[in-house]
């Protein structure tokens, strides 16, 4: 058995940086399901109050921050979501159509 490694005085599992990206991955996979599911709505005709967009645009810079940081991340499956999002975003600024 390995021995765990030691950085700044505390004993780090030999796996813990698997673990950190599979907490990360997933947490990047409840943003990209967060962004489709609002891409939906929107689809739906749903309407979305200016907070709601504004929480989304969060999501969405998380998501995109992480991809470009890691680009083995699967990445492709929220592109047109992401773009029609923020087309719909700017169209609301320009006509103060928020819910």
């Amino acid at each position: 058995t390995p021995r765990p490694q030691v950085h700044n005085r505390f004993r780090v599992h030999p796996h813990a940086d698997e673990h950190v990206t599979m907490d990360d991955e997933r947490n990047m996979d409840l943003h990209r399901a967060a962004i489709l599911r609002f891409n939906t709505e929107l689809i739906r005709g749903l309407k979305h109050t200016e907070e709601d967009f504004n929480e989304i645009m969060h999501n969405i810079t998380c998501y995109e921050r992480y991809c470009d940081a890691h680009p083995e991340y699967p990445n492709n499956r929220a592109v047109h979501a992401i773009k029609n999002i923020n087309r719909v975003f700017d169209e609301l600024m320009k006509t103060g159509g928020f819910l």
